[in-house]
């Protein structure tokens, strides 16, 4: 039997960050910290239908792309 560790893992999946409270990704089956948490908010906002079209996806969608391709693809 596999065990669920949502509440026995001690660190944010994404930032690695202690635990104090948790909660699972909107996108994903990671166990992350309130940080985290509202940063994928700020990510659901900018998507269609507050994305959730994306949820369970199993990845972070990219909002910017324009900003990301500029940034990296300087002429």
């Amino acid at each position: 039997m596999m065990e669920d560790k949502f509440f026995t893992q001690s660190n944010c999946d994404r930032c690695n960050q202690e635990l104090k409270e948790r909660t699972m990704s909107w996108f994903n089956n990671e166990t992350i910290c309130m940080e985290c948490s509202e940063k994928e908010k700020r990510i659901k906002e900018k998507l269609p239908n507050y994305g959730k079209d994306f949820e369970g996806c199993g990845y972070l969608p990219i909002i910017d792309i324009e900003s990301i391709i500029s940034k990296t693809y300087k002429g």
